[in-house]
């Protein structure tokens, strides 16, 4: 997921020029991080919703399903501040998240070589409606974050 979002950037810059280029890529992390893990969160709650069992730790494996839900350290890319929110496999060993993909994006019928049918799994796309019902609410926390933490490193550097 890309998002791209707008603020107002006069009085934002204004504050913005002041700071050392180290304390501008703070505020960026800072407010992208908050971003990606309310994202998260809002991915875990959707999850939890359509299946609670899946919040309960299963003795077949190592670990919870809803852990597989995860946020990504915020990192410079290219001259861009990058995080990631997955709903993936963390491929350990005794790890039952590899079953997040087929939750979400379901299954093709499935036979056997001797042509035994075995079913498919239906894509819930719990994780797709949780990012695309959030899209604002992310643009929003982001922006606000990063304000806040301009404003609280102009704070410290005043006093």
């Amino acid at each position: 997921m890309s998002a791209e979002f707008e603020c107002n950037i006069e009085r934002v810059y204004d504050q913005f020029k002041k700071l050392s280029t180290q304390e501008m890529r703070r505020a960026l992390r800072t407010g992208i991080r908050k971003g990606i893990l309310m994202l998260r969160n809002q991915a875990r709650k959707t999850f939890r919703s359509m299946f609670p069992s899946g919040a309960v730790r299963n003795v077949k494996y190592t670990d919870r399903l809803i852990d597989g839900i995860r946020a990504t350290k915020v990192k410079e890319h290219n001259s861009e501040m990058v995080g990631y929110v997955l709903a993936t496999s963390n491929r350990r060993m005794g790890s039952g998240s590899y079953r997040l993909v087929f939750l979400e994006g379901g299954t093709v019928d499935r036979q056997t070589r001797k042509g035994y049918n075995r079913g498919r799994i239906t894509a819930s796309y719990f994780f797709t409606s949780a990012i695309a019902s959030n899209q604002l609410r992310y643009k929003s926390v982001v922006v606000n974050e990063i304000q806040k933490t301009i404003d609280k490193i102009n704070q410290k550097n005043i006093h």
